[in-house]
């Protein structure tokens, strides 16, 4: 693959330099296949840019595990679709054989797989309006982080947009104060739905009224078991991705990972809605600094 990948590199550069008096029809075919970047004096294959000014590399098989691992870890350890949608994004070559064989060779997605318990398979909710958001809470006292001892998750039906908080206590005005910050930030539901406990969701309601006397929100009726069911899983999901972070990491202090599993979440493939959170909320792709631009993965190592 190597010895391959720099032959047609330096037949396509005879190509371009016009030294080849007379094309045969690889030559053609080469044309229309393969392009070349040349950024900083580093020349990269790619596949030829068309009106949407996409640019798709071509990956040598040296490179090849760096950009699998890198991928795999900035989607908090996603499945194979969730990897092959990210990778898509920049580059022509790498297959789901590829994948898949990476993917049996990750050793934290191994120990996850030997935990997964099977289940009834349920769909996500699909809401038709950017109006009905949920909220949870995940019991984290087992492995309290200094005085953080749980995970707020704020969840948007229609984008399945989340948002992760670290709390000290189980109390509603905590869970307010919190709500506000992300009110104030994406705005304000009609319906706040949790499955607390109805009087803890009261509780919530009436403490963002104090709050915010102008926010006029009501609690919704407790999600009927489908919907649970989803909202189970996204929270397991994200347990499973924070315990990852963490053994990745070395570092126990979950509350400072957070931040960084709520953008691996909501940048990572929705199968229920074909997109990522994301990508549904704001419209474009998430921007991760140069890591996510065109440039050549040597060029943003070298700045």
């Amino acid at each position: 693959m190597s010895e391959r990948f720099y032959t047609e590199l330096n037949e396509l550069l005879l190509l371009k330099d016009g030294k080849k008096k007379k094309k045969t029809s690889r030559d053609y075919w080469m044309l229309q296949r393969y392009d070349i970047l040349v950024v900083q004096q580093i020349k990269k294959l790619i596949f030829p840019v068309n009106a949407d000014g996409k640019i798709l590399f071509y990956v040598n098989e040296e490179e090849l595990y760096e950009i699998l691992k890198t991928t795999h870890e900035s989607i908090g350890h996603g499945g194979r679709d969730r990897m092959m949608s990210e990778l898509s994004r920049k580059n022509k070559n790498i297959t789901r054989c590829d994948v898949e064989v990476f993917l049996q060779l990750c050793e934290p997605c191994q120990q996850k797989q030997k935990g997964v318990k099977k289940g009834v398979v349920v769909k996500p909710i699909i809401s038709p309006e950017f109006n009905s958001r949920c909220v949870d809470l995940i019991d984290f006292q087992s492995h309290p982080d200094g005085k953080y001892k749980f995970i707020l998750v704020y969840q948007d039906h229609l984008t399945k947009f989340i948002i992760l908080k670290p709390l000290e206590y189980k109390r509603a005005e905590e869970v307010a104060f919190n709500l506000i910050d992300i009110f104030t930030l994406i705005g304000a539901p009609s319906i706040l739905q949790s499955d607390n406990g109805r009087e803890f969701s009261n509780n919530i309601v009436s403490n963002l009224k104090d709050m915010w006397p102008e926010l006029k929100i009501v609690h919704g009726k407790p999600r009927h078991s489908q919907s649970q069911g989803s909202v189970e899983r996204a929270n397991q999901d994200v347990e499973n991705m924070l315990t990852t972070w963490m053994q990745t990491e070395k570092n126990s202090h979950w509350s400072q990972g957070l931040r960084f599993i709520q953008l691996m979440k909501n940048r990572a493939l929705h199968s229920g809605i074909k997109m990522s959170p994301y990508e549904a909320l704001f419209g474009c792709k998430v921007k991760v600094g140069l890591s996510t631009s065109n440039l050549p993965k040597e060029v943003v190592d070298n700045l």
